[in-house]
């Protein structure tokens, strides 16, 4: 399971790193589709946390620091998803 989450953070995150449009594009759709089928249930409309929404748009994960280009590290979206208390891992249970 940690595996799989850290591939998705990774995955994520490769999306700011591509050069050509074309290529950040698909990835851009692909990570996209992987944050809107294990986050968007409880982060997005109508989901349980709807106080938490996520945001699906670079600039603004960027600028909340959710995530910290070229430093994963204290990228809160990395942090949530490799962190061992799983009150704090996303995506719960």
């Amino acid at each position: 399971m940690k595996n799989y989450i850290l591939f998705v953070v990774l995955f994520a995150i490769t999306v700011f790193g591509i050069n050509t449009a074309q290529a950040q594009d698909t990835l851009g759709q692909q990570a996209y589709a992987i944050l809107e089928n294990k986050c968007l249930n409880c982060h997005g409309p109508g989901g349980s946390f709807t106080e938490n929404l996520l945001i699906a748009d670079r600039d603004q994960l960027i600028g909340t620091g959710s995530v910290v280009p070229n430093n994963p590290e204290t990228s809160e979206l990395y942090l949530r998803l490799i962190s061992t208390d799983t009150a704090k891992r996303m995506p719960l249970g």
